[in-house]
């Protein structure tokens, strides 16, 4: 497979400098969600009326996006992309970095 760069490296690295302070930053959106030792970065996000929740994180391992609704779109209680998309994103990230 041939490799072809789509940004500057200065470019992810500001980009990750922003994001991970959605998890690591008292102020962050998902500040309960974070990986312990590892370096993590994330965007949260929430439809009008709680209908939608995600979280899209990333390590320098995985990648993971988790979408919490319904196809057809309704009310879901305490719905944000830091609360039921956080928790499954942290469960599994966890999971999946324990044996590094």
């Amino acid at each position: 497979m041939e490799k072809r760069r789509v940004y500057e490296e200065y470019a992810s690295y500001l980009m990750t400098d922003i994001l991970k302070g959605t998890l690591e930053n008292t102020w962050g959106a998902a500040y309960n969600v974070r990986l312990d030792g590892i370096t993590s970065a994330a965007k949260t996000g929430t439809t009008n009326d709680q209908k939608d929740g995600w979280l899209c994180g990333y390590s320098p391992y995985y990648t993971t996006v988790v979408w919490v609704g319904y196809d057809t779109p309704k009310y879901v209680y305490n719905l944000y992309g830091a609360t039921y998309p956080g928790q499954i994103w942290d469960n599994y990230m966890q999971q999946v970095h324990a044996a590094l």
